[in-house]
């Protein structure tokens, strides 16, 4: 398995593409950090190391449950190897995405996250990033709702980013 950091480091970068051609739509607090972002992006890539199987894309149109309660992670494409804590807090990246819960309070307790909360943030500026400049691409062809999905992603990742920084 390839590190997670090297699967990721070209979609982190995506804060600089950003930045150089914003979209009109930006989020006003995004506009604002974008050197900031960018930094948090780069500092989060450098900090996504481990050597934990890590799935890279757990949410929950990739889990299964059964009769019993037991859950079966599905779609394993970008399988790398990085922090215990990565699948944890991208789930919650959906958690936060369809509402209901108080994500920072589950961060804080959920035991494979007890990352560097700076790992973290870091995490979510780069696939904020990610999300913010794929969206405004075209849909790829038979993906029609990918664009919309990627763009409510990167609107939570921005949400969350400006409460954990502050603004």
């Amino acid at each position: 398995m390839p590190p997670v950091a090297e699967l990721l480091a070209g979609d982190f970068t995506s804060w600089r593409r950003v930045a150089d051609d914003p979209p009109a739509d930006l989020a006003p607090w995004a506009r604002a950090h974008l050197d900031e972002l960018c930094a948090w992006a780069d500092r989060g890539l450098a900090m996504l190391t481990g050597d934990t199987l890590c799935h890279v894309d757990v949410r929950a149109d990739n889990l299964l449950i059964d009769a019993t309660g037991g859950v079966t992670v599905v779609d394993w494409p970008w399988a790398a190897r990085g922090p215990a804590w990565l699948d944890t807090a991208m789930l919650l990246l959906d958690v936060r995405l369809h509402g209901g819960h108080d994500t920072e309070a589950l961060l804080r307790r959920l035991p494979l996250t007890a990352a560097d909360p700076d790992a973290v943030t870091g995490l979510y500026a780069g696939l904020a990033g990610f999300f913010t400049d794929r969206a405004r691409r075209p849909p790829p062809p038979g993906i029609r709702t990918l664009r919309a999905f990627q763009r409510a992603q990167s609107d939570a990742l921005l949400s969350w980013l400006a409460e954990r920084l502050g603004a």
